[in-house]
């Protein structure tokens, strides 16, 4: 059906054979997603400190991200609804070192949500994946993303076993999860790093407490 439909009616049906159609050519992810090695003399930068300047007057050099409207599951349930790499849209960038991007033109960002990667990564972080890292035997016991064709995406370490590969999360509440079947489990790309902010503290804490009468 996928090949009579063609591109891009056909996707549905290539994903579900196990297909990622995000590397044809012609998707937006190959356009106009990829990540970009920018000189931070082509943007304004903004800073409380006397940095500006000595920055932008330097060859520095750094990359430009794109935020997808990708949600990545550290809970037991996944969020939905599901959206795949092909259909990801970008809700904004962000800009990191170029000294932290070993493939700067294949890095995308996406939301983790969920606790089962604390406390190493907090929940609502923002996680930056090195897709030109994608095979399992160069990602055993390193932090990764994989993609379930019907579950989403899910961040965890991988671990090679004899028979099987799993995923752990660092919360070890949550049982670990089985993603020996390539095709139905896609490996995304490594974790490369992440970002997250402090939470803002609840509305009661802030609250002064009523006066007595």
């Amino acid at each position: 059906m996928g090949n009579l439909l063609g591109h891009p009616k056909g996707g549905y049906f290539w994903e579900r054979a196990g297909v990622d159609r995000s590397n044809f050519p012609d998707t937006k992810l190959q356009s106009t997603l990829s990540s970009l090695r920018v000189n931070l003399r082509d943007f304004t930068l903004v800073s409380g400190m006397k940095l500006t300047r000595g920055i932008v007057e330097s060859k520095s050099n750094a990359v430009v991200l794109p935020l997808l409207n990708i949600v990545a599951y550290g809970d037991r349930v996944p969020p939905g609804p599901h959206v795949t790499l092909a259909q990801a849209e970008v809700l904004d960038v962000l800009m990191a070192p170029l000294s932290w991007c070993a493939h700067p033109e294949k890095m995308l960002c996406m939301q983790l949500v969920g606790d089962s990667m604390s406390p190493l990564i907090p929940p609502n972080s923002v996680i930056a994946v090195d897709t030109g890292l994608n095979d399992r035997a160069q990602l055993d016991k390193k932090l990764a993303v994989f993609s379930h064709r019907d579950l989403g995406f899910k961040v965890a370490r991988l671990q090679r076993l004899p028979a099987s590969d799993i995923l752990i999360s660092a919360n070890h509440t949550y049982l670990p999860v089985d993603v020996t079947d390539q095709s139905k489990w896609k490996v995304v790309g490594a974790v490369a790093w992440w970002v997250s902010k402090d939470a803002l503290p609840h509305a009661a804490e802030n609250s002064k407490p009523a006066s007595g009468t």
